[in-house]
């Protein structure tokens, strides 16, 4: 787990809460912002909560964030956040691994129409 080094004041973890491996737990970025992690609290493995810029980030009590969850919003308590499945967004016709610059594989990058199902993309 990573735990807001630079300004652990503006990070605030209740009684209960429980944080899995490889979970972020952030108050900066563009200033300093305050994240509340209210009682009774499970985030899950690889979970990102960030908070910037004078904002004040709470999750309620009792809530679930799960897995792999990008977290920059107020979550009520008691409310179960999951992560949206994975979503084809392009067809990449230049293999990332082959170009010595990522500027040539974003212009290989054909957008998929929203919609569309992996399965039922033609280009």
């Amino acid at each position: 787990m990573y735990l807001e080094n630079e300004y652990p004041e503006a990070v605030e973890i209740q009684d209960g809460v429980q944080i899995s491996v490889r979970a972020i737990i952030m108050a900066h970025t563009r200033g300093v912002g305050r994240v509340v992690i209210e009682k009774d609290v499970f985030v899950g493995p690889n979970t990102v909560i960030i908070s910037s810029g004078n904002r004040l980030l709470r999750v309620g009590e009792g809530a679930v964030i799960g897995a792999g969850v990008i977290l920059s919003k107020d979550v009520p308590a008691q409310m179960f956040v999951v992560n949206d499945s994975s979503k084809v967004v392009a067809r990449a016709l230049v293999p990332l691994t082959k170009v010595e610059k990522v500027e040539d594989f974003i212009r290989g990058l054909v957008p998929i129409k929203a919609g569309s199902r992996s399965g039922d993309i033609k280009v």
